[in-house]
């Protein structure tokens, strides 16, 4: 563990536990808040018991670190926001090249399922226009089909999942009714 986070555990301003999360936050680091959304964290200035985060709305925002520690979710590189954040041209350039292998990275980002919004959401704006978008996804949604790796519903708002998350589901679903069955 970081020494500064020791010191901050032994005076009791930090649990074990959230020293443990915040070694996952060093500057540098990619983040998602509930609230505030992806952000990065840009620095740690533990004598003021703070973390500073680069949100898209609010950029220097500094956090108690407990707080910091409890409320926010680390990202792993291979997460697409960081993908986007630290390599866009090669998202764009998977987009044409690999639609369906950029949906895997939305979907596997987003456990498994996200309605056709919510990946629009993270390509609108940085990767395509809305026009673009809307062809792109009309062909994007064949190839999906196409490619029986996903589980793509019959309405729009509902989500778009992974073979491995349907399935993940439907034994959840299966598990339920044996249990109200009693078998």
């Amino acid at each position: 563990m970081d020494a500064e986070l020791e010191k901050l555990v032994e005076a009791g301003k930090l649990t074990t536990k959230s020293a443990g999360q915040l070694e996952k936050l060093k500057p540098g680091t990619f983040c998602l808040h509930k609230s505030w959304g992806f952000g990065r964290v840009r620095e740690w200035n533990l004598l003021l018991n703070q973390i500073v985060i680069d949100f898209a709305t609010k950029k220097s925002h500094p956090m108690q670190a407990q707080y910091a520690a409890e409320n926010l979710t680390p990202l792993a590189p291979e997460h697409f926001l960081v993908r986007k954040a630290t390599d866009i041209a090669s998202i764009k350039n998977l987009a044409k090249e690999q639609p369906v292998a950029l949906v895997q990275n939305i979907l596997e980002s987003l456990e498994g399922r996200a309605s056709a919004q919510q990946i629009g959401e993270w390509l609108i704006g940085d990767i395509f226009t809305e026009a673009e978008w809307k062809r792109w996804w009309e062909s994007t949604r064949k190839a999906l089909k196409a490619s029986g790796g996903f589980s793509i519903p019959a309405k729009k708002t509902d989500p778009i999942q992974t073979a491995e998350a349907a399935n993940r589901g439907s034994r959840a679903d299966h598990k339920i009714v044996r249990a109200i069955q009693g078998t």
